[in-house]
């Protein structure tokens, strides 16, 4: 089988071997949580508080059920071998049919 591009240029491979997002959704859920704040009087003060909490971590930014398949799409990102390309995309499938 010939394959068309190599998957080491497509864009989300790199992004996720380096744990990059692949989406923009985690700016859209950070969004979300401060637009909701918002609609209860956000003060300066609740925008510091918010930032100390996202950046010590203590805000919760993925599910368990999205974590674990982000685990898996990057342990299957990094086990791919360029002459196994139909096993790689098997698995693949696999894994978007178990969400």
């Amino acid at each position: 089988m010939s394959i068309r591009f190599p998957i080491d240029i497509w864009n989300l491979h790199e992004r996720v071997k380096k744990d990059l997002p692949r989406t923009s959704n985690n700016v859209e859920s950070w969004h979300s949580r401060i637009k909701s704040d918002a609609r209860h009087n956000l003060t300066v003060n609740k925008v510091v508080e918010f930032f100390r909490l996202e950046q010590s971590s203590q805000l919760k930014s993925t599910s368990s059920k999205a974590q674990k398949k982000e685990d898996k799409i990057k342990r299957q990102v990094n086990e791919y071998k360029t002459e196994n390309l139909e096993l790689f995309l098997t698995g693949f499938s696999i894994l978007l049919m178990e969400y």
